[in-house]
């Protein structure tokens, strides 16, 4: 027995085609807004913290981060990432990683799949249980947020794959209310144990859907064997997480659970928790109507759509009052608003502050909320509800203004919303130096470096953050005096904000060792993003290092000119620095490109590497040379003139997609004139 009433038709393909239609419209524009400018530079630390077990598993290191793993038959099984966050988080993007590389689009394109997905799986449980029109204007709106586009794009967040499974779970329980298919709630079942093995804030949205389900039992009358399997499926699938939480409890300190010991549980600790609600609210409503990029101090706002849900649910509960039938309105009409009410409530039992994007995982519930009160609406005018259609149209076409505009600030900054650009440069000076084992003052950095670097390069890192005025951790100093007792050249690098605040303690730092310790600093981007090198001087006060103005770091963006006092482009370079943001054009006519720093007038060659953002078409090339050259585009090999030559001018015919790509350039000088030039323009 059916228990949703069926929803009247035209025809079944009629109806298929709608439903059809409806997904590839929202699917286009969803990952139309998310994919775009992906390839931008920029990292926000919170992306990359859950794929240090990954890059382990791949590379075959030893964990570094992982509360919980056990080795099988040779095989290391991670089963805990944290005592809130299961494996699925380090699992879920390896597919990607292998087929893209340890990039940045590895790690936003496993999300927005994520994303996408969600939007498909949500919609097609919210036409079972609520309704189409619920279902249609709750995903159109959705698929638009300036927000869930953004957490899926910024990165790995927890929320973009929670919200997927969470979809999952929604649909197969709507299928099973609707068919009694044991199967179908096995296969919930299973994937609320995957939600919660992903991210526990994924309880809030299970729990919703439990007590929901509940209600339908005088007609669902479910089998004996059901109520037994579903459940160990259900312990099964998320016993890791489940594990994790009864040993430490720290998920749930806030209330007084300490793992194993409940006897610090008190009334006070949930009076202090549901005091806290308000906050929770403000988030929710933080993230439905807008996105903010704290860094910056920049946020985009629509605030339609706080009036919107908050109108909903007055318009809900008018219909609740009038409804024959309230227990059907409840389970079925008011479901959305229980859901989203209900998980809120539960929040406070894990979060504290104010924190929109750690509730992402109920905002399509959130903005179904608003599609329950347009549904009803919709009913109510009846003929007249095309005034409900383009309200809905309003809607969608204000959040997507908003989240164009964010977009057009990501495009200005150039990548800098979410943290510095400059991660990039500071990796590929790294990347050469594995012997400086740099330290990172904030454990976003380090999660960076490690991921950016497949793994070769593992900063030290304290996890915490410098307190702004405030003196460098007692961890942090022991670690750098530690070190500078050991080695002469000690690198640290700060992220974006307060740099300026930190550099007088730095120095404070340097000058508390035993040793006679000098601080350079190396690298200065205008956000704040700082490296500082420290190096000891040995008794004769001979620096044991190379001279530090020999070697600078190079913002992604700028040619990194490496030079060598070879041919061949062999052994470390002599000289490192920054050669401009232009088009090359060097004529050295017998002169060195650096004596001081052992760079001859012959016999010497030259890697220039840049990172660039190209619009979409065929680029032509041309680079002069004396003596030879060799060009590549994303190390494909575009001109190859390896050889000695006087100055002779090439071409060459480059498609590039639009985004960011690396423009690399080899030079090498025997005698007599030096030149070298490149330049490009779109056909």
């Amino acid at each position: 027995m059916k228990i949703f009433k069926s929803t009247p038709r035209i025809s079944f393909s009629k109806e298929r085609y709608i439903d059809i239609g409806f997904l590839l419209a929202v699917s286009f524009v969803y990952l139309g807004l998310s994919l775009y400018q992906i390839e931008l530079p920029g990292l926000y630390g919170d992306e990359l913290d859950k794929l240090v077990p990954t890059v382990d598993l791949l590379t075959g290191q030893p964990f570094l981060a992982a509360r919980w793993y056990r080795t099988i038959f040779g095989f290391r099984i991670l089963l805990s990432f944290t005592d809130r966050i299961g494996p699925i988080l380090s699992y879920l993007p390896m597919p990607f990683i292998l087929l893209f590389g340890y990039t940045p689009f590895a790690l936003r394109f496993s999300s927005i799949i994520c994303g996408w997905l969600t939007l498909v799986f949500a919609y097609s449980g919210a036409k079972i249980w609520f309704g189409p029109r619920v279902a249609r204007y709750g995903i159109a709106i959705t698929a638009v947020s300036p927000v869930f586009v953004f957490l899926q794009r910024m990165g790995y967040y927890n929320y973009g794959p929670v919200t997927f499974f969470t979809s999952l779970t929604f649909f197969f329980l709507a299928r099973y209310i609707s068919k009694r298919n044991s199967y179908d709630l096995w296969a919930a079942a299973a994937f609320a144990g995957i939600v919660i093995d992903t991210a526990l804030q994924g309880i809030w949205v299970i729990t919703g859907l439990v007590l929901l389900a509940l209600l339908f039992w005088t007609t669902i009358r479910p089998r004996l064997r059901d109520l037994v399997i579903a459940p160990l499926i259900f312990l099964l699938a998320g016993s890791p997480i489940i594990v994790m939480t009864l040993r430490s409890g720290g998920a749930f300190k806030r209330v007084g659970w300490r793992g194993g010991d409940s006897g610090s549980l008190t009334l006070s600790g949930f009076v202090d928790t549901l005091s806290e609600e308000i906050l929770h609210f403000k988030g929710m409503l933080g993230g439905l109507d807008g996105v903010q990029f704290g860094s910056i101090g920049k946020d985009f706002r629509n605030s339609w759509m706080n009036y919107a849900f908050g109108l909903s649910i007055l318009i809900v509960a008018i219909f609740f009052l009038f409804a024959s039938d309230k227990k059907d309105f409840v389970r079925r009409n008011a479901a959305p608003v229980i859901i989203t009410l209900f998980g809120l409530f539960l929040s406070g039992f894990l979060l504290k502050e104010r924190v929109s994007y750690q509730l992402i995982v109920l905002w399509p519930f959130a903005v179904l909320v608003i599609g329950a009160g347009l549904a009803q609406v919709h009913q109510f005018l009846g003929r007249l509800g095309l005034i409900t259609i383009g309200l809905a149209g309003a809607l969608v076409i204000t959040q997507a203004n908003v989240t164009i505009k964010a977009h057009q600030l990501l495009s200005q900054v150039r990548g800098r919303i979410f943290t510095s650009s400059q991660i990039y440069p500071l990796v590929d000076y790294f990347k050469g130096r594995r012997e400086l084992r740099p330290i990172a003052m904030e454990w976003g950095l380090l999660n960076q470096v490690y991921y950016l670097t497949g793994g070769k390069i593992l900063p030290d890192a304290i996890h915490g953050w410098w307190p702004k005025d405030g003196i460098p951790p007692g961890d942090f100093k022991t670690a750098v005096l530690n070190r500078l007792e050991k080695e002469n050249n000690v690198f640290i690098f700060f992220g974006p904000g307060n740099g300026f605040d930190r550099y007088f303690h730095f120095l404070q730092l340097a000058r508390a060792s035993s040793k006679k310790v000098y601080s350079e600093k190396v690298f200065y981007e205008n956000d704040g993003t700082i490296a500082y090198r420290l190096y000891r001087v040995s008794k004769s006060d001979k620096l044991i290092s190379p001279k530090v103005e020999c070697f600078e770091l190079v913002p992604w963006g700028r040619w990194k000119g490496e030079y060598f006092g070879n041919k061949i482009l062999n052994g470390p370079p002599l000289k490192v620095r920054d050669d401009g943001d232009g088009f090359l054009d060097f004529n050295w006519d017998g002169r060195s490109p650096d004596l001081t720093c052992g760079v001859g007038s012959d016999n010497f060659s030259v890697r220039w590497t840049r990172g660039i953002y190209f619009r979409r078409g065929t680029y032509r090339f041309t680079v002069t040379s004396d003596d030879g050259f060799r060009l590549l585009v994303d190390d494909q090999l575009q001109l190859d003139k390896w050889f000695d030559q006087p100055s002779t001018t090439y071409t060459v015919d480059v498609p590039l997609s639009a985004g960011s790509h690396t423009i690399r350039m080899e030079y090498y000088q025997t005698t007599g004139q030096a030149v070298a030039s490149l330049s490009w323009k779109m056909k």
